[in-house]
């Protein structure tokens, strides 16, 4: 008998281990039916109904587009198998928040209308490609702000607010026109509905909701006028309307091919698929093989979780986060491709034990990857992030809306390793503060409109930075004022100013000659200009300097913060910090403007700018990064040292590697195949759709 009770704990135990497989179908399945292969569910939901808790079930999705939200909050897998929800292999899976919009009728015009029965319309999309929201000023030039009074929530136009037909409409109906922000101090953009207008007191009045007391305190504060019917005046434009009950409307379009209406969509349904939840603990979730966008919010976000795999999956055109975890425990963020979402690409907060890795993260709104503790900024309110790992990722291409970094962490991460990644081309590359203790390891960072990395706010410190490539950094390379512990080991450092705490221990690193500063003091930097002084100061005896070739690097790189000189031809160059200057650039030389891989030459020079042809598809938005390539026509980096160079600090990553998804693996490609689609609605740095709402 004793026998007999041990053979079938043994079943019942391997039971358990192996659970169930469920199939979803949504062109052929019924939700009536068992689930089994043979007659599959046709609903997500359907199937997660079925799974059991802790028992390991997989529940597989087939090929087809699934209109759905759904939420995973009350079932766990067991301990020796994870449940599992994913899409077929070689099946293309998309889980879709986009809602088609139907029944086009004419406007006026060219200018098409539909009537939106669900949702608050922010965004409109021709399949994947995102429409632009009607604004004014026409010329693309965003007006200066003025002053700015709370008691009545307006600000004014100093140059005065001109009365032409469509502003003139705006006041007498709003809408549901907006007030579009760029509020300098800050460095971030903002929006508010738009309530009236007075041209004689050069004013406008918003929305007083959420009042932002930096308005009109910065010296270079700009707005926009966006989002109302008159202000469509080309093709691809559109505008939204609300109705009284905030959930209905009416949507406004000028298509470029009547085609257009019939592919015209907008996002829906805030959080589209959620993974547990904080207070209900869920254990060994994982998610694989899906296509995720559409979503009005964030695509997928994992809550209250120890044991969340999200891997293979492509994450896009969401109006939030594309993935995000939060009070987790123990994740691991493989090999997804997450793109060209309206808010960060990964955001993780408030997570213990992590390993972000082989992912391509690229030409989001804000950041690339996110580390946060305690976003609340409320003493108490989240637990700090800790032991976290971002390892060999693709970051790329955050240069658009506020303060974009291609990783950034704050508010309490601590004990994180930051290895083997390539940065290129972010507002920053890096951007810490309040955290503690980190490895950042042979990394390549380059290219960037502001510093390579910043250890901000005086509270960033211990950090480990060793065998790393950095340059080329519109500011500088490190800004690390008043950070304390670091340690800087065997790093190349090249095209850019260093600034180092007074503690910092530096050894061995390699300085390609440029200026060298050291921070002496918290407001008192001194400025080294002779090498041996610097290093002298340092304390580095191993240091060396001097000139390095690499087996393919720009020559220099210019930078242009938001100017009103701009135009589709012509880039005013930032006259200050360690960036090139108009006489780094000759008549001849190829360039590239925000890595567009798009070769362009300087036809003329004045004393504060270049021309170049052929032309930017419109005057740029915002910060530009001008690449001079000089004769070469390979915008391919790689700043590898050449072969047989004396130089042997800085990261031996092969960027080309990381450009052709071989992540994980030499030779062999880890990310998923990124689908045509997808590929070709990817933002065009030099002509990006900006949102009608502000980060």
């Amino acid at each position: 008998m004793k026998l007999t009770a041990v053979f079938t704990a043994l079943a019942l135990s391997a039971f358990s281990v192996m659970g169930e497989d469920f199939f979803v179908d949504a062109a052929k399945g019924n939700d009536a039916n068992d689930g089994s292969k043979e007659k599959p569910f046709k609903t997500i939901n359907a199937a997660l109904r079925a799974v059991k808790d802790k028992r390991g079930d997989t529940v597989t999705l087939r090929g087809g587009v699934y209109r759905e939200r759904f939420m995973l909050d009350n079932k766990s897998g067991s301990d020796e198998k994870p449940l599992v929800i994913q899409g077929a292999e070689g099946e293309r899976v998309i889980i879709s928040g986009f809602v088609p919009i139907t029944d086009w009728k004419k406007y006026k015009g060219d200018i098409y209308s539909a009537a939106v029965k669900q949702g608050d319309v922010k965004d409109l999309y021709v399949g994947l490609s995102q429409q632009r929201v009607s604004r004014w000023p026409f010329d693309g030039i965003m007006r200066k702000v003025g002053s700015a009074d709370k008691a009545t929530a307006s600000f004014s136009d100093p140059d005065g607010i001109p009365q032409i037909p469509e502003l003139r409409e705006i006041a007498e109906n709003p809408a549901s026109a907006r007030a579009f922000f760029y509020y300098s101090r800050g460095n971030f953009f903002g929006d508010r509905l738009l309530k009236g207008i007075d041209f004689a007191k050069k004013s406008m009045t918003i929305d007083a909701n959420r009042w932002n007391n930096g308005l009109g305190n910065g010296k270079n504060d700009r707005y926009e006028v966006v989002n109302h019917v008159s202000l469509i005046k080309k093709p691809g434009e559109w505008a939204f309307a609300a109705n009284p009950d905030g959930k209905s409307g009416t949507v406004y379009f000028w298509p470029v091919s009547r085609d257009d209406l019939k592919n015209a969509a907008y996002r829906s349904g805030g959080l589209f698929v959620i993974i547990g939840y904080a207070g209900r603990p869920t254990r060994n979730i994982t998610v694989r093989n899906l296509e995720i966008c559409g979503a009005s919010g964030g695509g997928i976000f994992a809550s209250g979780v120890d044991g969340f795999t999200l891997e293979k999956c492509v994450i896009h055109n969401n109006g939030g986060d594309g993935a995000a975890t939060r009070r987790c425990k123990n994740i691991t963020l493989r090999s997804n491709i997450v793109v060209n979402n309206g808010s960060s690409g990964i955001s993780v907060t408030s997570t213990v034990g992590g390993v972000i890795e082989g992912n391509e993260v690229a030409y989001n709104q804000i950041d690339g990857v996110r580390f946060a503790g305690n976003i609340s900024g409320r003493p108490g309110v989240e637990p700090y992030s800790s032991d976290l790992t971002l390892r060999r990722n693709y970051l790329h291409h955050h240069i658009y809306q506020s303060h974009p970094d291609n990783f950034q962490c704050f508010r309490g991460v601590n004990k994180m390793k930051i290895q083997d990644n390539v940065f290129l081309f972010g507002g920053q590359n890096t951007m810490a503060e309040e955290n503690d203790t980190a490895e950042f390891s042979n990394n390549i960072s380059a290219f960037t409109g502001a510093y390579t990395t910043i250890f901000g706010h005086n509270n960033s410190h211990n950090w480990l930075v060793k065998d790393n490539t950095v340059g080329m950094g519109g500011w500088g390379l490190f800004l690390t004022g008043g950070s304390k512990g670091d340690k800087f080991e065997r790093n190349l450092f090249f095209a850019g100013a260093l600034e180092l705490p007074d503690d910092a221990v530096s050894k061995d690193n390699y300085f390609v000659p440029y200026a060298y500063i050291t921070e002496v003091g918290r407001f008192k930097r001194k400025i080294y200009r002779d090498f041996a002084d610097f290093a002298a100061a340092c304390g580095d005896t191993g240091a060396k300097s001097g000139v390095v070739k690499f087996r393919n690097a720009p020559a220099a790189i210019g930078v242009s913060s938001m100017n009103d000189a701009n135009t589709d031809s012509y880039i005013e160059l930032r006259q200050n910090g360690p960036v090139a200057r108009v006489t780094d650039f000759a008549v001849g030389d190829n360039i590239e403007i925000n890595g567009d891989s798009v070769l362009r030459k300087v036809t003329k020079t004045d004393a504060k700018g270049i021309y170049f042809a052929p032309a930017l598809p419109r005057r740029p938005w915002r910060d530009c990064l001008i690449l001079n390539w000089k004769k070469s026509t390979d915008t391919a980096p790689d700043l590898r040292p050449v072969e047989g160079s004396e130089v042997k600090v800085g990261s031996n990553l092969d960027i080309g590697e990381f450009r052709r998804g071989e992540l994980l693996k030499k030779g062999e490609r880890t990310l998923p195949a990124m689908p045509e689609d997808v590929k070709a609605a990817l933002p065009d740095p030099n002509n990006i759709v900006v949102p009608m709402y502000g980060y």
